[in-house]
């Protein structure tokens, strides 16, 4: 319904006036008003900046240390264990844990190699003992090259985010739990908090810019 003519600065101004004017949730309305700032950037028209609708708080959904623990051990196999394991005592994104390769884990300074972040972002995760035990225990099932995917699928590809997501799903359903993996990163992320960890390690380990 946008006239086609190519945008100028008031054009954009009146696209932003009649997001705001619609029905659109809070949170849509600043994706939209975020969008045309960005677009105005690339067509390299200045002053174009809005103030954005304030959202509503959402309340944040999480598992318990005990329903990660019954997670946990509902998975079938120890490739879905060592997923599940990394989730919960990581805080790991989907993509991130997607796009892990056999030379992002080092066992010597306990790290993970997290190479493509949010907004590619890199960044080191640590990891515990416990950790590292289930992780060479799963190395242990299979041998690859070092740039070999750390978790594939039974045709031997690469997961993906919707086949990760498929098994976290199945498996918190097979013990009365209704989860996601990003569920598992508030999960993660609260359970360091309550037990009154430096927040400021926190926000290293989840690749957070803003505390």
């Amino acid at each position: 319904q946008w006239p086609i003519d190519f945008p100028n600065a008031n054009r954009l101004r009146q696209l932003a006036m009649q997001v705001l004017d619609s029905d659109y949730s809070k949170s849509y309305q600043r994706k939209c008003l975020i969008a045309i700032e960005r677009y105005a950037i690339y067509l390299q028209i200045e002053g174009v900046k809005f103030k954005k609708p304030r959202q509503a708080q959402q309340e944040i959904n999480y598992l318990t240390n005990e329903e990660m623990s019954k997670l946990i051990h509902a998975a079938n196999t120890q490739r879905d264990f060592t997923i599940l394991v990394l989730f919960c005592k990581t805080g790991l994104r989907v993509s991130e844990l997607c796009g892990l390769n056999l030379e992002d884990i080092d066992f010597t300074r306990r790290e993970i190699s997290i190479n493509h972040g949010k907004r590619d972002k890199s960044r080191k995760v640590d990891f515990d003992a416990q950790t590292e035990r289930v992780l060479r225990t799963y190395l242990g099932t299979f041998k690859s090259s070092p740039r070999s995917p750390l978790f594939v699928s039974r045709n031997g590809q690469r997961m993906n985010r919707r086949s990760v997501c498929t098994m976290v799903n199945k498996a918190g359903e097979s013990v009365g739990l209704k989860v996601h993996p990003h569920m598992l990163r508030h999960s993660f992320a609260t359970a360091w908090v309550s037990n009154d960890a430096d927040i400021f390690h926190l926000q290293g380990i989840l690749g957070h810019t803003d505390i």
